[in-house]
Protein backbone atom coordinates (compact mmCIF):
# COMPACT_ATOMS: atom_id res chain seq x y z
CA UNK A 1 0.00 0.00 0.00
CA UNK A 2 1.02 3.57 -0.60
CA UNK A 3 0.21 6.64 1.42
CA UNK A 4 -2.04 9.24 -0.12
CA UNK A 5 -0.38 12.61 -0.74
CA UNK A 6 -1.98 14.68 2.02
CA UNK A 7 -0.69 17.94 0.52
CA UNK A 8 -2.47 17.23 -2.73
CA UNK A 9 -5.66 16.21 -0.95
CA UNK A 10 -5.38 19.15 1.42
CA UNK A 11 -4.99 21.58 -1.44
CA UNK A 12 -8.00 20.14 -3.25
CA UNK A 13 -10.12 20.28 -0.10
CA UNK A 14 -9.02 23.83 0.73
CA UNK A 15 -9.59 25.18 -2.77
CA UNK A 16 -12.94 23.47 -3.31
CA UNK A 17 -15.57 26.20 -3.94
CA UNK A 18 -18.44 23.98 -2.82
CA UNK A 19 -19.91 23.45 0.62
CA UNK A 20 -19.25 19.73 0.08
CA UNK A 21 -15.91 18.39 -1.13
CA UNK A 22 -16.63 15.80 -3.82
CA UNK A 23 -14.60 12.65 -4.45
CA UNK A 24 -17.52 10.93 -6.15
CA UNK A 25 -17.22 8.02 -8.59
CA UNK A 26 -13.46 7.65 -8.15
CA UNK A 27 -11.38 4.51 -7.82
CA UNK A 28 -8.80 4.08 -5.07
CA UNK A 29 -6.47 1.10 -4.90
CA UNK A 30 -3.76 0.20 -2.40
CA UNK A 31 -4.18 3.53 -0.59
CA UNK A 32 -3.62 4.44 3.03
CA UNK A 33 -5.54 7.45 4.28
CA UNK A 34 -3.72 8.69 7.36
CA UNK A 35 -5.00 10.88 10.19
CA UNK A 36 -4.48 14.30 8.58
CA UNK A 37 -5.03 13.29 4.96
CA UNK A 38 -8.74 14.06 4.87
CA UNK A 39 -8.78 16.83 7.45
CA UNK A 40 -11.61 19.19 6.57
CA UNK A 41 -14.35 21.26 8.16
CA UNK A 42 -16.50 20.55 5.11
CA UNK A 43 -18.46 17.38 4.44
CA UNK A 44 -16.63 14.86 2.26
CA UNK A 45 -18.56 12.95 -0.37
CA UNK A 46 -17.29 9.64 -1.78
CA UNK A 47 -20.58 8.58 -3.36
CA UNK A 48 -20.21 5.81 -5.89
CA UNK A 49 -16.46 5.49 -5.36
CA UNK A 50 -14.60 2.20 -5.19
CA UNK A 51 -11.93 1.33 -2.64
CA UNK A 52 -9.76 -1.75 -3.13
CA UNK A 53 -7.16 -2.84 -0.55
CA UNK A 54 -7.36 0.53 1.22
CA UNK A 55 -7.04 1.62 4.83
CA UNK A 56 -8.53 4.58 6.66
CA UNK A 57 -6.37 5.05 9.76
CA UNK A 58 -7.53 7.45 12.48
CA UNK A 59 -9.32 9.68 9.99
CA UNK A 60 -11.87 12.26 11.05
CA UNK A 61 -14.97 12.64 8.87
CA UNK A 62 -17.57 15.40 9.18
CA UNK A 63 -20.94 14.52 7.68
CA UNK A 64 -19.34 11.65 5.80
CA UNK A 65 -21.12 10.47 2.67
CA UNK A 66 -20.16 7.02 1.39
CA UNK A 67 -23.51 6.13 -0.15
CA UNK A 68 -24.80 5.52 -3.65
CA UNK A 69 -23.34 2.03 -4.06
CA UNK A 70 -19.90 2.87 -2.77
CA UNK A 71 -17.78 -0.31 -2.85
CA UNK A 72 -15.18 -1.42 -0.29
CA UNK A 73 -13.09 -4.46 -1.23
CA UNK A 74 -10.69 -5.55 1.51
CA UNK A 75 -10.95 -2.01 2.90
CA UNK A 76 -11.14 -1.15 6.60
CA UNK A 77 -11.84 1.86 8.81
CA UNK A 78 -9.49 1.61 11.79
CA UNK A 79 -9.72 4.11 14.64
CA UNK A 80 -11.77 6.58 12.60
CA UNK A 81 -14.13 9.19 13.98
CA UNK A 82 -17.37 10.16 12.24
CA UNK A 83 -18.71 13.54 13.35
CA UNK A 84 -21.25 16.13 12.31
CA UNK A 85 -24.99 15.46 12.05
CA UNK A 86 -24.90 12.69 9.42
CA UNK A 87 -22.90 9.60 8.58
CA UNK A 88 -24.21 8.00 5.41
CA UNK A 89 -23.26 4.54 4.13
CA UNK A 90 -26.53 3.98 2.26
CA UNK A 91 -26.29 1.13 -0.28
CA UNK A 92 -22.58 0.68 0.44
CA UNK A 93 -21.07 -2.72 -0.35
CA UNK A 94 -18.36 -4.28 1.79
CA UNK A 95 -16.32 -7.34 0.94
CA UNK A 96 -13.72 -7.65 3.67
CA UNK A 97 -11.48 -10.30 5.17
CA UNK A 98 -11.64 -8.72 8.64
CA UNK A 99 -13.79 -6.17 10.48
CA UNK A 100 -14.82 -3.26 8.21
CA UNK A 101 -15.08 -0.96 11.26
CA UNK A 102 -12.62 -1.41 14.12
CA UNK A 103 -12.36 0.94 17.11
CA UNK A 104 -14.40 3.59 15.30
CA UNK A 105 -16.55 6.30 16.89
CA UNK A 106 -19.78 7.58 15.37
CA UNK A 107 -20.00 10.65 17.58
CA UNK A 108 -22.64 12.84 15.98
CA UNK A 109 -23.91 16.20 17.21
CA UNK A 110 -26.83 18.24 15.90
CA UNK A 111 -26.44 21.88 14.96
CA UNK A 112 -29.93 22.78 16.22
CA UNK A 113 -32.44 21.44 18.73
CA UNK A 114 -34.87 20.34 16.03
CA UNK A 115 -32.24 18.45 14.03
CA UNK A 116 -31.79 14.73 14.54
CA UNK A 117 -28.41 13.10 14.05
CA UNK A 118 -28.39 10.00 11.85
CA UNK A 119 -26.08 7.09 11.13
CA UNK A 120 -27.37 5.33 8.02
CA UNK A 121 -26.45 1.88 6.75
CA UNK A 122 -29.69 1.57 4.79
CA UNK A 123 -29.57 -1.21 2.18
CA UNK A 124 -25.87 -1.81 2.88
CA UNK A 125 -24.41 -5.24 2.09
CA UNK A 126 -21.62 -6.90 4.08
CA UNK A 127 -19.70 -10.03 3.14
CA UNK A 128 -17.45 -10.43 6.18
CA UNK A 129 -16.11 -13.51 8.02
CA UNK A 130 -16.74 -12.38 11.63
CA UNK A 131 -18.69 -9.19 12.21
CA UNK A 132 -19.27 -5.66 10.95
CA UNK A 133 -18.16 -3.78 14.06
CA UNK A 134 -15.42 -4.40 16.60
CA UNK A 135 -14.93 -2.15 19.64
CA UNK A 136 -17.05 0.61 18.10
CA UNK A 137 -19.16 3.29 19.75
CA UNK A 138 -22.02 5.40 18.39
CA UNK A 139 -23.91 8.33 19.85
CA UNK A 140 -26.73 9.43 17.61
CA UNK A 141 -30.47 10.05 17.64
CA UNK A 142 -31.20 7.61 14.82
CA UNK A 143 -29.21 4.53 13.86
CA UNK A 144 -30.51 2.91 10.66
CA UNK A 145 -29.67 -0.59 9.46
CA UNK A 146 -32.76 -0.86 7.28
CA UNK A 147 -32.55 -3.65 4.67
CA UNK A 148 -28.97 -4.42 5.71
CA UNK A 149 -27.58 -7.71 4.40
CA UNK A 150 -24.94 -9.66 6.30
CA UNK A 151 -23.43 -12.87 4.96
CA UNK A 152 -20.18 -14.74 4.46
CA UNK A 153 -18.94 -17.37 2.06
CA UNK A 154 -16.50 -18.90 4.55
CA UNK A 155 -18.03 -18.60 8.05
CA UNK A 156 -21.00 -17.48 10.14
CA UNK A 157 -20.78 -13.73 10.88
CA UNK A 158 -22.44 -11.89 13.77
CA UNK A 159 -24.28 -8.61 14.10
CA UNK A 160 -23.80 -7.69 17.75
CA UNK A 161 -25.46 -4.53 19.06
CA UNK A 162 -25.29 -3.13 22.59
CA UNK A 163 -27.59 -0.34 23.75
CA UNK A 164 -26.68 2.12 26.51
CA UNK A 165 -27.88 5.39 27.98
CA UNK A 166 -24.72 6.39 29.81
CA UNK A 167 -23.59 9.54 28.03
CA UNK A 168 -19.98 8.43 27.99
CA UNK A 169 -18.03 6.13 25.72
CA UNK A 170 -18.36 2.44 26.46
CA UNK A 171 -16.17 -0.15 24.79
CA UNK A 172 -17.88 -3.40 23.89
CA UNK A 173 -16.97 -6.30 21.64
CA UNK A 174 -19.30 -5.19 18.84
CA UNK A 175 -21.07 -1.83 18.53
CA UNK A 176 -22.40 0.21 21.45
CA UNK A 177 -25.24 2.56 20.48
CA UNK A 178 -25.60 5.24 23.13
CA UNK A 179 -28.67 7.43 23.69
CA UNK A 180 -30.34 6.53 20.40
CA UNK A 181 -34.06 7.26 20.24
CA UNK A 182 -34.59 5.11 17.13
CA UNK A 183 -32.78 1.99 15.94
CA UNK A 184 -34.24 1.01 12.59
CA UNK A 185 -33.48 -2.55 11.43
CA UNK A 186 -36.44 -3.02 9.15
CA UNK A 187 -36.03 -5.90 6.67
CA UNK A 188 -32.47 -6.82 7.69
CA UNK A 189 -31.23 -10.12 6.26
CA UNK A 190 -28.57 -11.94 8.24
CA UNK A 191 -27.13 -15.35 7.40
CA UNK A 192 -25.47 -15.62 10.77
CA UNK A 193 -26.01 -14.61 14.39
CA UNK A 194 -27.97 -11.62 15.65
CA UNK A 195 -27.36 -10.39 19.21
CA UNK A 196 -29.07 -7.40 20.82
CA UNK A 197 -28.10 -6.60 24.40
CA UNK A 198 -28.95 -3.71 26.68
CA UNK A 199 -26.24 -2.68 29.11
CA UNK A 200 -26.91 -1.97 32.77
CA UNK A 201 -26.59 1.76 32.11
CA UNK A 202 -29.82 1.60 30.09
CA UNK A 203 -32.14 -0.60 32.19
CA UNK A 204 -35.09 1.85 32.19
CA UNK A 205 -34.18 3.21 28.75
CA UNK A 206 -36.29 2.00 25.81
CA UNK A 207 -35.30 3.16 22.31
CA UNK A 208 -37.80 2.73 19.50
CA UNK A 209 -36.68 -0.53 17.93
CA UNK A 210 -37.97 -1.37 14.45
CA UNK A 211 -37.55 -5.01 13.43
CA UNK A 212 -40.31 -5.35 10.86
CA UNK A 213 -40.19 -7.78 7.93
CA UNK A 214 -37.32 -9.75 9.49
CA UNK A 215 -37.12 -13.50 9.04
CA UNK A 216 -35.36 -14.54 12.24
CA UNK A 217 -35.93 -18.20 11.35
CA UNK A 218 -33.37 -17.91 8.53
CA UNK A 219 -30.64 -16.74 10.93
CA UNK A 220 -28.22 -19.07 12.66
CA UNK A 221 -29.50 -17.59 15.96
CA UNK A 222 -31.24 -14.47 17.23
CA UNK A 223 -31.04 -13.42 20.88
CA UNK A 224 -32.11 -10.48 23.03
CA UNK A 225 -30.39 -10.02 26.41
CA UNK A 226 -31.66 -7.73 29.23
CA UNK A 227 -33.48 -5.65 26.61
CA UNK A 228 -36.19 -3.10 27.25
CA UNK A 229 -38.62 -3.89 24.44
CA UNK A 230 -41.44 -1.54 25.35
CA UNK A 231 -41.13 0.27 22.01
CA UNK A 232 -40.34 -2.62 19.68
CA UNK A 233 -42.08 -3.32 16.37
CA UNK A 234 -42.16 -6.82 14.85
CA UNK A 235 -44.66 -6.28 12.03
CA UNK A 236 -44.54 -9.05 9.38
CA UNK A 237 -41.57 -10.70 11.13
CA UNK A 238 -41.08 -14.35 12.04
CA UNK A 239 -40.12 -14.40 15.74
CA UNK A 240 -40.92 -17.91 16.91
CA UNK A 241 -37.24 -18.94 17.03
CA UNK A 242 -35.93 -15.81 18.78
CA UNK A 243 -34.48 -16.23 22.30
CA UNK A 244 -35.55 -13.58 24.81
CA UNK A 245 -33.40 -13.50 27.96
CA UNK A 246 -34.66 -11.35 30.85
CA UNK A 247 -36.42 -8.88 28.56
CA UNK A 248 -38.80 -6.12 29.64
CA UNK A 249 -42.09 -5.76 27.76
CA UNK A 250 -44.84 -3.19 27.89
CA UNK A 251 -47.55 -4.29 30.33
CA UNK A 252 -51.22 -3.48 30.62
CA UNK A 253 -53.69 -4.97 33.09
CA UNK A 254 -50.85 -7.11 34.40
CA UNK A 255 -50.08 -8.82 31.06
CA UNK A 256 -47.27 -8.34 28.54
CA UNK A 257 -48.18 -6.31 25.50
CA UNK A 258 -46.68 -5.37 22.15
CA UNK A 259 -46.63 -1.58 21.70
CA UNK A 260 -49.64 -1.37 19.42
CA UNK A 261 -52.83 0.53 20.12
CA UNK A 262 -55.46 -2.12 20.93
CA UNK A 263 -58.19 0.46 20.33
CA UNK A 264 -57.04 0.83 16.70
CA UNK A 265 -56.93 -2.97 16.37
CA UNK A 266 -60.67 -3.10 17.06
CA UNK A 267 -61.33 -1.12 13.90
CA UNK A 268 -58.43 -2.33 11.73
CA UNK A 269 -58.84 -6.01 10.73
CA UNK A 270 -55.33 -6.26 9.26
CA UNK A 271 -53.67 -4.91 12.41
CA UNK A 272 -55.75 -7.23 14.58
CA UNK A 273 -54.75 -10.20 12.40
CA UNK A 274 -51.06 -9.23 12.53
CA UNK A 275 -51.16 -8.87 16.32
CA UNK A 276 -52.79 -12.30 16.59
CA UNK A 277 -50.01 -13.88 14.50
CA UNK A 278 -47.27 -12.23 16.58
CA UNK A 279 -48.88 -13.19 19.89
CA UNK A 280 -49.22 -16.81 18.76
CA UNK A 281 -45.52 -16.91 17.86
CA UNK A 282 -44.49 -15.29 21.15
CA UNK A 283 -46.64 -17.76 23.08
CA UNK A 284 -45.03 -20.74 21.30
CA UNK A 285 -41.62 -19.15 21.74
CA UNK A 286 -41.90 -18.89 25.52
CA UNK A 287 -43.59 -22.30 25.85
CA UNK A 288 -40.76 -23.99 23.94
CA UNK A 289 -38.31 -22.45 26.42
CA UNK A 290 -40.31 -23.59 29.45
CA UNK A 291 -41.34 -20.05 30.44
CA UNK A 292 -45.04 -20.73 30.97
CA UNK A 293 -45.61 -17.59 33.06
CA UNK A 294 -44.85 -15.21 30.22
CA UNK A 295 -46.38 -17.65 27.73
CA UNK A 296 -49.66 -17.20 29.63
CA UNK A 297 -49.40 -13.46 29.13
CA UNK A 298 -48.98 -13.87 25.39
CA UNK A 299 -51.90 -16.36 25.27
CA UNK A 300 -54.07 -13.73 26.95
CA UNK A 301 -53.00 -11.17 24.35
CA UNK A 302 -53.61 -13.67 21.55
CA UNK A 303 -57.20 -14.13 22.70
CA UNK A 304 -57.68 -10.37 23.04
CA UNK A 305 -56.38 -9.91 19.49
CA UNK A 306 -58.79 -12.58 18.22
CA UNK A 307 -61.60 -10.77 20.00
CA UNK A 308 -60.52 -7.51 18.35
CA UNK A 309 -60.55 -9.31 15.01
CA UNK A 310 -64.17 -10.24 15.66
CA UNK A 311 -65.01 -6.65 16.55
CA UNK A 312 -63.21 -5.24 13.51
CA UNK A 313 -64.85 -7.63 11.08
CA UNK A 314 -67.94 -6.37 9.30
CA UNK A 315 -71.06 -8.18 10.47
CA UNK A 316 -74.81 -7.79 10.61
CA UNK A 317 -74.64 -8.26 14.37
CA UNK A 318 -74.20 -5.06 16.41
CA UNK A 319 -70.84 -4.36 18.04
CA UNK A 320 -72.17 -4.58 21.59
CA UNK A 321 -73.47 -8.09 20.91
CA UNK A 322 -70.16 -9.26 19.42
CA UNK A 323 -68.29 -7.65 22.32
CA UNK A 324 -70.39 -9.24 25.06
CA UNK A 325 -72.12 -12.36 23.73
CA UNK A 326 -69.60 -14.00 21.40
CA UNK A 327 -68.02 -17.27 22.55
CA UNK A 328 -64.61 -15.68 22.98
CA UNK A 329 -66.15 -12.86 25.03
CA UNK A 330 -67.94 -15.37 27.25
CA UNK A 331 -64.63 -17.22 27.63
CA UNK A 332 -63.07 -14.00 28.92
CA UNK A 333 -65.94 -13.33 31.32
CA UNK A 334 -66.04 -16.89 32.65
CA UNK A 335 -62.31 -17.58 33.12
CA UNK A 336 -60.30 -14.61 31.81
CA UNK A 337 -59.10 -16.83 28.94
CA UNK A 338 -58.09 -19.59 31.35
CA UNK A 339 -55.90 -17.32 33.47
CA UNK A 340 -58.26 -17.21 36.49
CA UNK A 341 -59.49 -20.21 38.48
CA UNK A 342 -61.59 -18.04 40.83
CA UNK A 343 -63.97 -16.85 38.12
CA UNK A 344 -65.26 -20.38 37.30
CA UNK A 345 -65.78 -21.02 41.03
CA UNK A 346 -67.71 -17.77 41.40
CA UNK A 347 -69.67 -18.75 38.29
CA UNK A 348 -70.56 -22.10 39.87
CA UNK A 349 -71.85 -20.39 43.02
CA UNK A 350 -73.92 -17.95 40.98
CA UNK A 351 -75.31 -20.77 38.82
CA UNK A 352 -76.28 -22.84 41.87
CA UNK A 353 -78.24 -19.95 43.36
CA UNK A 354 -79.67 -18.80 40.04
CA UNK A 355 -80.94 -22.23 39.01
CA UNK A 356 -82.23 -22.86 42.52
CA UNK A 357 -84.49 -19.85 41.99
CA UNK A 358 -85.64 -21.40 38.69
CA UNK A 359 -86.61 -24.61 40.51
CA UNK A 360 -88.13 -22.68 43.38
CA UNK A 361 -90.55 -20.87 41.07
CA UNK A 362 -90.74 -23.59 38.38
CA UNK A 363 -91.69 -26.43 40.73
CA UNK A 364 -89.96 -29.51 42.14
CA UNK A 365 -90.83 -32.53 44.28
CA UNK A 366 -88.98 -33.78 47.34
CA UNK A 367 -90.46 -36.87 48.90
CA UNK A 368 -94.25 -36.51 48.81
CA UNK A 369 -94.23 -32.72 48.76
CA UNK A 370 -94.61 -30.67 45.61
CA UNK A 371 -93.08 -27.23 46.02
CA UNK A 372 -93.73 -24.25 43.79
CA UNK A 373 -93.88 -20.57 44.61
CA UNK A 374 -95.28 -17.73 42.65
CA UNK A 375 -93.33 -14.60 41.90
CA UNK A 376 -94.31 -11.94 44.38
CA UNK A 377 -92.86 -9.13 46.45
CA UNK A 378 -93.35 -10.29 50.02
CA UNK A 379 -91.13 -10.90 53.06
CA UNK A 380 -89.72 -14.45 53.29
CA UNK A 381 -91.08 -16.88 55.84
CA UNK A 382 -89.36 -19.76 57.61
CA UNK A 383 -91.20 -22.24 55.38
CA UNK A 384 -90.20 -20.42 52.20
CA UNK A 385 -86.58 -20.25 53.33
CA UNK A 386 -86.65 -23.96 54.12
CA UNK A 387 -88.12 -24.76 50.71
CA UNK A 388 -85.54 -22.52 49.00
CA UNK A 389 -82.84 -24.50 50.81
CA UNK A 390 -84.28 -27.67 49.32
CA UNK A 391 -84.27 -25.98 45.88
CA UNK A 392 -80.57 -25.25 46.43
CA UNK A 393 -80.14 -28.96 47.15
CA UNK A 394 -81.73 -29.74 43.80
CA UNK A 395 -79.41 -27.24 42.16
CA UNK A 396 -76.38 -28.80 43.84
CA UNK A 397 -77.37 -32.15 42.38
CA UNK A 398 -76.67 -30.68 38.94
CA UNK A 399 -73.25 -29.49 40.09
CA UNK A 400 -72.44 -33.09 41.08
CA UNK A 401 -73.99 -34.29 37.77
CA UNK A 402 -76.64 -36.46 39.47
CA UNK A 403 -78.92 -36.81 36.47
CA UNK A 404 -81.29 -39.13 38.36
CA UNK A 405 -82.60 -36.16 40.29
CA UNK A 406 -84.41 -34.94 37.17
CA UNK A 407 -87.34 -37.19 38.11
CA UNK A 408 -88.00 -34.94 41.11
CA UNK A 409 -88.46 -31.82 38.96
CA UNK A 410 -91.92 -30.79 37.87
CA UNK A 411 -92.78 -28.67 34.87
CA UNK A 412 -91.07 -28.05 31.59
CA UNK A 413 -89.39 -24.88 32.89
CA UNK A 414 -87.62 -26.72 35.72
CA UNK A 415 -86.58 -29.67 33.55
CA UNK A 416 -85.23 -27.36 30.84
CA UNK A 417 -83.38 -25.27 33.45
CA UNK A 418 -81.86 -28.47 34.88
CA UNK A 419 -80.50 -29.54 31.49
CA UNK A 420 -79.06 -26.08 30.92
CA UNK A 421 -77.43 -26.18 34.35
CA UNK A 422 -75.73 -29.49 33.61
CA UNK A 423 -74.21 -27.94 30.47
CA UNK A 424 -73.15 -24.76 32.33
CA UNK A 425 -71.69 -26.79 35.21
CA UNK A 426 -69.66 -29.04 32.90
CA UNK A 427 -68.31 -25.96 31.11
CA UNK A 428 -67.36 -24.11 34.30
CA UNK A 429 -65.73 -27.20 35.81
CA UNK A 430 -63.68 -27.67 32.63
CA UNK A 431 -62.59 -24.03 32.73
CA UNK A 432 -61.68 -24.38 36.40
CA UNK A 433 -59.53 -27.48 35.77
CA UNK A 434 -57.90 -25.80 32.77
CA UNK A 435 -57.06 -22.73 34.87
CA UNK A 436 -55.63 -24.87 37.67
CA UNK A 437 -53.51 -26.77 35.13
CA UNK A 438 -52.16 -23.48 33.76
CA UNK A 439 -51.39 -22.30 37.28
CA UNK A 440 -49.41 -25.47 38.10
CA UNK A 441 -47.52 -25.24 34.80
CA UNK A 442 -46.34 -21.81 35.94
Amino acid sequence: MIGVDKKLFGKYIKESPHDVVFFDNLKFKDCVFAKDTLKSDKPLSFRGSEFTDCEFNNCIFINAQFGNWCKFDRTVFDGCSFEGALCDFTSAQFNCESYPFEQCNFYLQATSESEKTKVKFTDAAFDVPRAIFRLCYARTDVFTLRALRLSSRVSTPTLELFVANAGFQILVLGLCIDKADLIDMDNIRIQGHFIYQQLEYAAPFAPELVLSRVNFASMASAQFFDANLKRITFNSSSIETVKFHNCIWEREDGYCLLPKDETIARTDPQLAEELTRLYVQLKRNYESNGNFIDAGDWFYREMEARRNQLLARSSRWPVWMRRSLSLISLYKIAANYGQSFTRPLIGLVISVIGFALAYFYGGFTLGQDYVRYRLCVCPPTLDSLYDFGRAVGCSLSAVTLQVGRVSHLEGIVSVFAYLIQILVTATLLSLFLLSVRRRFRR
